[in-house]
């Protein structure tokens, strides 16, 4: 007896001019991958004020990672792996 699970993937689209995830949704299809595309006005969000003196990125990645939790419990999911990309590593450090 094996154990059976389902890999999905999730982008969240902070909804900024400066970047559009967008052309993934067409890649994870031609994948043939459970896609999750969740759009969140984080830059809005951000400017509203309510960022109570965090930094935009911390703000960012908490918003990002409670769009994905979200995501799971909608979708019935029980563990959330989470990656950066080459680009993030590089503008990380």
């Amino acid at each position: 007896p094996g154990s059976t699970f389902e890999i999905a993937a999730a982008t969240v689209d902070p909804m900024t001019s400066a970047f559009t995830p967008r052309p993934l949704i067409e890649y994870m299809q031609s994948l043939g991958v459970k896609y999750h595309y969740i759009e969140q006005p984080i830059f809005d969000l951000a400017s509203s004020g309510i960022m109570q003196g965090d930094s935009v990125c911390a703000f960012c990645a908490r918003m990002k990672r409670g769009a994905l939790y979200k995501c799971c419990r909608d979708h019935d999911y029980n563990v959330l792996v989470l990656a950066q990309h080459l680009d993030d590593l590089a503008e990380s450090f």
